[in-house]
């Protein structure tokens, strides 16, 4: 399915299945629990189970090994948590997709996958969603998307100056023609971590690069179970992008890297980093001004969601029930 801007898949409504209690047949009452409570919001085991069965399949697609079913519920909870934080913010500011909206993005995806509606539902049904599910899906992502550009994309300019200072730069001329599929893996730090939180943080990211480089682990399941970047259930896929709207301190790892190969701990603001540069393509084209534009317009909005979400979570009021 498509792939937004930021990644995100998004929160999907469920019901919750009570059987009727019957003294003569002995039927068992099965009730929906808590299982995290955002603001004042409860985020539901119905929802946490159906999330991680979607999540298993996209793995199996991947040909990704799922972590421990213990720790793969903590990563999807996170994802939960995160994606409801930002729509209760989106409610607050009235934020709202009709449906005029979300029918148009679901023509816009069958288009582009060059296949009929009902083909795309089937698709949808294949990894666990109902047409009412994914629906609400899209709703969210764009109700999401709604307000990333209003609080955060609205305020982000790339003037003339720095087209023209990229394209100048020795990294674009030696990466013209060029996209670069890489994944990463994110070991975060506080805001303001003390130096053996930096310490204990690096000694993990290079406890996990020594595993990964000796075949003990795959970068992709490693990233499923340890990396707390918005990608980690992708693998830490990143997809096909040029070089500009990678991160700066990737691009210059990258462009000296074999496929194939893995790189790290590299710090960052907001912890140690692993990448690894899964395949290069040649587009046989440069970007012209308004790609180069969008590119860094990408890898600017990114590092300053990063941020923005990490600061909108430590505001919220967020409890995770005990299993």
């Amino acid at each position: 399915m498509k792939k937004s801007l930021l990644a995100i898949i998004l929160c999907l409504s469920t019901t919750t299945v009570a059987l009727a209690n019957n003294a003569s047949n002995k039927h068992r009452i099965e009730l929906d629990t808590i299982v995290a409570v955002v603001n004042d919001q409860p985020i539901l085991k119905s929802t946490l189970n159906q999330r991680i069965i979607i999540i298993k399949r996209q793995l199996e697609a991947r040909h990704v090994v799922p972590p421990a079913d213990n720790i793969l519920r903590e990563q999807v909870l996170n994802q939960l948590i995160q994606e409801n934080v930002q729509l209760q913010l989106a409610e607050s500011r009235h934020i709202e997709i009709s449906s005029t909206q979300v029918n148009r993005e679901i023509q816009k995806i069958a288009d582009e996958q060059h296949i009929t509606l009902p083909e795309l539902f089937k698709q949808a049904e294949n990894d666990g969603l109902t047409r009412e599910n994914y629906e609400q899906q899209l709703k969210n992502q764009l109700c999401i998307h709604a307000l990333i550009q209003n609080m955060l994309a609205s305020k982000i300019t790339i003037s003339q100056k720095d087209i023209d200072l990229y394209r100048h730069s020795q990294l674009a001329h030696a990466t013209a023609g060029k996209e670069y599929q890489v994944a990463h893996i994110l070991i975060a730090l506080d805001t303001s971590p003390t130096a053996a939180q930096v310490h204990e943080a690096e000694i993990k990211a290079t406890a996990l690069l020594e595993k990964i480089k000796h075949g003990d682990l795959s970068f992709e399941q490693a990233a499923v179970s340890e990396s707390v970047g918005q990608f980690n259930l992708q693998g830490g896929d990143l997809g096909f992008r040029p070089i500009a709207e990678l991160p700066e301190i990737f691009a210059n790892e990258i462009i000296n890297m074999p496929v194939g190969d893995v790189a790290g701990p590299i710090r960052t603001s907001n912890g140690f980093q692993l990448i690894k540069l899964v395949a290069v393509k040649n587009t046989q084209e440069n970007l012209t001004d308004e790609q180069i534009r969008q590119a860094l317009f990408k890898r600017k909005l990114e590092e300053t969601y990063v941020v923005w979400l990490s600061s909108l979570e430590s505001q919220a009021y967020i409890r995770r029930e005990p299993v």
